[in-house]
């Protein structure tokens, strides 16, 4: 029996399932299955649909050529509710002498693609070797990657067009368009985590999904990234455009998002979402430090918009502990989310590293003078991530919430010399704030992650220790924190607490809340 003979066998048995059966399978079948599935016969095309409730948007042609298909369907365009923009831009890519090739193997042989491309293919390559037990499928699909030359001409005619569109802003006339036709659209997000690591994007964009099975590419992240856990840029640099220029996807789609909120108020539009996927990085915080600009005017049309309940914010501060926090400290960040009267999820998150004792004497503001909580009376989830904080700042901050709060994430945080640490911190939740006596389903979940030290610049594991947290605070579990005796303000963890996570893989969505 050959495989067009089994497969229709294998229709006319699916056939034969009660309706109930048949929908429950299909409901858990991807895009891909159900692709498939419809293909087969007349009869599973006609009961069997995609499920488009998110899109795709970037500069790349494939993305914008789906994004307009769906655009213009008259059953499809209504079921969109979360548009993820692709900010990830390429660079260099006809620079042929832009760096020296540091191999010395067989990828160094291929003369006729830039040095850098070279260093990139073998660097992506190593990396996949490096993957663990996790990550088998993405080993055994590369275990024949494509040669660096078909590898480059793939990856360069990608990045050709997505300098075409550039040029003419055609992504920005995709998304005006799909905003006034997207009618139950909720969330927006805008991301530089696309392609993730080597062989394990993000997200299976049309763009990606176009390059030829073992194309090894250079994984880009169009915004700044902080490299290390004390990395920051040594020097000031002018705010113009061409800085601004960084962050093109967030400006144009913020822009575009709140000409259209203001010319539809009645939009459905909910959701904000800068998701940067753990890596260090973010829009500028800089953009929040001028009194008055056009970008901070749309972000601030975007949070008062009525019926706004959800914000993800990811600032990349670089270097401004050096000039005096302007973003934070003079509470411009405060009265801008005050904007925000209707508010349900908040999360910060930032690129904020380790500093020296000096730098960190600098920088103290109480956290109450950047959130404005006394405004927000129906939050369910609050998060904090990588910040310098005072841990009785931290307990005054969460005595200050409604009785709505559902969830809390207090990851990667630094805490200020002799102003507590993890281990006391998670002491005085469980003593202080009452949530022990509350009913089970009542008791907001916790989230507590913290880096590891061996983490590469390129991927995003962390560790996980939420399951410790909640069994410490809500029952009679050992603390997993210990402070340790010369720097009381740092902790070690307990041998054995926590799981690693891939911030890349599927046991990181697991674990998200």
């Amino acid at each position: 029996m050959n495989a067009f003979d089994q497969s229709r066998e294998a229709s006319s048995l699916l056939k034969c399932l009660p309706g109930e059966i048949l929908n429950q399978i299909i409901s858990n079948l991807s895009n891909i299955d159900i692709k498939n599935l419809r293909q087969t016969c007349l009869y599973f095309k006609d009961i069997t649909h995609l499920r488009i409730n998110r899109l795709f948007l970037s500069p790349n042609l494939q993305d914008i050529q789906v994004f307009r298909a769906v655009t213009d369907h008259e059953i499809y365009r209504h079921e969109v509710t979360e548009i993820i923009y692709d900010d990830v831009r390429f660079s260099h890519t006809d620079d042929m002498e832009s760096e020296s090739d540091y191999g010395g193997d067989e990828i160094s042989d291929a003369t006729e693609i830039p040095a850098w491309f070279r260093n990139a293919y073998r660097q992506s390559r190593r990396h996949i070797e490096r993957y663990d037990s996790r990550h088998v499928e993405v080993k055994e699909a590369s275990s024949n990657p494509l040669v660096p030359v078909e590898s480059f001409k793939a990856f360069h005619i990608l990045s050709q067009q997505q300098q075409a569109t550039i040029a003419t802003d055609r992504d920005v006339d995709a998304l005006k368009y799909g905003l006034s036709r997207f009618t139950n659209l909720r969330r927006v997000t805008i991301t530089p985590a696309t392609h993730g690591v080597p062989g394990r994007p993000l997200y299976y964009t049309p763009a990606i999904r176009s390059l030829p099975p073992g194309t090894l590419y250079p994984i880009e992240r169009g915004w700044p990234v902080a490299e290390s856990l004390g990395d920051d840029q040594l020097e000031e640099v002018a705010w113009d455009e061409e800085e601004k220029a960084q962050w093109r996807g967030y400006f144009l789609v913020s822009r575009t998002l709140a000409q259209h909120l203001r010319d539809n108020p009645r939009s459905k539009f909910a959701e904000l979402v800068i998701d940067t996927n753990q890596l260090r990085t973010g829009i500028s915080s800089r953009m929040l430090e001028e009194a008055e600009s056009s970008e901070k005017t749309d972000l601030i049309t975007i949070l008062s918009h009525p019926g706004f309940t959800h914000l993800d914010l990811s600032l990349f501060c670089g270097n401004r502990h050096k000039y005096n926090w302007c973003s934070f400290g003079s509470g411009r960040l405060r009265n801008l989310l005050a904007k925000a009267t209707n508010i349900q999820h908040i999360s910060l998150f930032t690129d904020i590293g380790l500093m020296t004792e000096g730098e960190v004497d600098e920088i103290h503001f109480p956290l109450r003078s950047m959130f404005p909580f006394s405004d927000w009376h129906q939050l369910r989830h609050f998060g904090l991530s990588r910040f310098y904080v005072q841990k009785d700042d931290i307990i005054e901050l969460l005595q200050s919430l409604t009785q709505t709060l559902m969830s809390v994430e207090l990851s990667f945080l630094f805490f200020f010399p002799d102003q507590g640490n993890y281990q006391t911190l998670l002491e005085d939740v469980r003593d202080k704030l009452g949530w022990r006596e509350r009913r089970q389903e009542d008791q907001p979940k916790i989230v507590v992650r913290i880096d590891v030290w061996y983490e590469p610049i390129l991927g995003a594991d962390l560790q996980d220790l939420c399951r410790e947290v909640d069994d410490f605070v809500y029952h009679d579990g050992e603390n997993p924190f210990k402070a340790c005796e010369q720097l009381n303000w740092e902790t070690s963890v307990a041998e054995g607490a926590g799981v690693v996570v891939d911030a890349f893989g599927p046991d990181y969505e697991e674990l998200n809340p």
